[in-house]
């Protein structure tokens, strides 16, 4: 490609799954989700999550698909996904960084009114997220509150408990359903405001920078070539800076500076990726952008192409690998993009048996939810405890209410005598396997 410029990806670092190590920013971590209302999903519904591995098993139609969505969504705090149109739901859900924790609630509604004599029902949305930041030692808490038309807002004590004032204010950002742009501000105003003591904290703005500047993808990895689609699908902006505008899809280490030249980025300098090349067959690849069109705020850049090589010659493009190599590439590119929390719809599909084992050891340093109907996934996934058993397989069933002729998803974790029979089981025995086991109780 004529007159390209071939950037070097950043030297940095890298910690076991291949993005760059963390060892002095905490990582994010899921700690549990309660539904009150969400579709056909059980009101009360609760499950409280590890640091590892979550298998999330049932037959079709049982509401796995319906949770991962929930998990992206609610690892992110971006609920505009097309999965979530028109539907009213309430749904909380906790999250650990470091020392900090957070606590999310979000709710959305539509009322209806109808104008008369000559206009017909209008619907109207309504949605409010609360978010909850706390630190015990030393004791720190406030709440973040957006409200649909209300703009965005910071307290040092909990507005719905009484009249409070905010110590900080994004008023434009009046949909609390898509924070992505307000969030990221809102943790550099943390950064620059230390005069209030809700700000005056280094380990605040971390926090919020890990959950709000590096939310990662709002989208699970899906069951076929959609991540791959997102992936090619869209460009991206580089700012009159020449920095590249944050964008779900390009992992950071892979960020460039550019003004409208086409850019060439050399994948194998980033761990993960390079591991990935290899697994594929190839000796290198890279990304290829651009020429970026001018706009008012900088240059608008093609999504990317990739280019695979051997012996330093091109010898496929990302449109002409097998089923298998773009499920494999396009999953350690999400697993780039999202260096805390995976989320996987039938991980397994289209993938060697190899390749499923290389897939489990990169995710053994991310917190990782993962649906399968494949037996192979189940047995290789390693539960290392009893309690990493409980807490790590979900079960999901639909359960039919024939007085009200209705399904109800139904979610749940093992309890104490099915986590203790299977640990035991698979300590006792070189031979079992999982997904015997689970079939033998029949919980799968």
């Amino acid at each position: 490609m004529s007159g390209e410029h071939d950037q070097d990806a950043p030297s940095v670092p890298h910690g076991e799954g291949g993005e760059p190590a963390e060892a002095t920013t905490p990582r994010l971590r899921l700690r549990s989700l309660k539904v009150h209302a969400f579709r056909d999903v059980r009101p009360g519904t609760e499950l409280r999550f590890g640091d590892g591995f979550h298998l999330i098993l049932g037959k079709n139609g049982s509401g796995k698909s319906t949770l991962v969505e929930l998990l992206a969504a609610m690892s992110t705090l971006s609920f505009r996904r097309p999965f979530f149109a028109e539907t009213p739901f309430h749904v909380e859900a906790s999250f650990a960084v470091g020392e900090i924790a957070l606590h999310a609630k979000i709710r959305r509604t539509f009322e209806t009114d109808v104008v008369l004599p000559l206009g017909g029902p209008t619907t109207h949305e309504a949605a409010e997220v609360l978010i909850r930041v706390e630190q015990r030692d030393p004791s720190l808490c406030y709440w973040i509150q957006a409200r649909t038309g209300k703009g965005l807002g910071v307290f040092t004590k909990d507005p719905e408990n009484g009249p409070a004032t905010p110590v900080h204010e994004l008023a434009w950002a009046d949909d609390p359903l898509d924070l992505s742009v307000a969030l990221p501000l809102l943790s550099a105003a943390f950064i620059k405001n230390a005069d209030t003591p809700a700000f005056d904290h280094p380990a605040i703005p971390t926090a919020l920078a890990r959950v709000f500047d590096y939310p990662g993808t709002t989208a699970p990895f899906d069951e076929a070539l959609g991540a791959l689609r997102a992936m090619v699908g869209g460009g991206l902006t580089v700012l009159l800076s020449s920095k590249v505008q944050s964008h779900p899809w390009l992992p950071p280490p892979l960020h460039f500076e550019g003004k409208g030249e086409p850019i060439s980025l050399p994948l194998s300098l980033h761990p993960l990726l390079k591991s990935v090349i290899e697994q594929l067959g190839f000796d290198d690849a890279k990304a290829y952008f651009g020429p970026g069109a001018s706009t008012d705020s900088g240059w608008r850049y093609s999504s990317p192409s990739f280019q695979f090589f051997r012996g330093g010659k091109p010898v496929r493009r990302h449109d002409q690998l097998s089923f298998g190599q773009q499920r494999l590439f396009s999953f350690a590119w999400y697993l780039a993009c999202n260096p805390d929390v995976a989320i996987a719809d039938e991980l397994v599909n289209g993938l060697h048996s190899d390749w499923i084992d290389w897939c489990v050891n990169v995710l053994r340093d991310r917190q990782s939810f993962l649906t399968s109907q494949n037996p192979i996934l189940v047995d290789t996934v390693p539960f290392e405890s009893e309690e990493d058993i409980k807490r790590g397989i979900i079960l999901c069933e639909s359960v039919h209410d024939a007085q009200s002729d209705t399904n109800e998803l139904r979610w749940r974790q093992l309890d104490d005598r099915e986590s203790e029979l299977i640990s035991r089981a698979l300590q006792q025995s070189r031979f079992d396997l999982l997904s015997d086991l689970l079939h033998a109780l029949d919980l799968w």
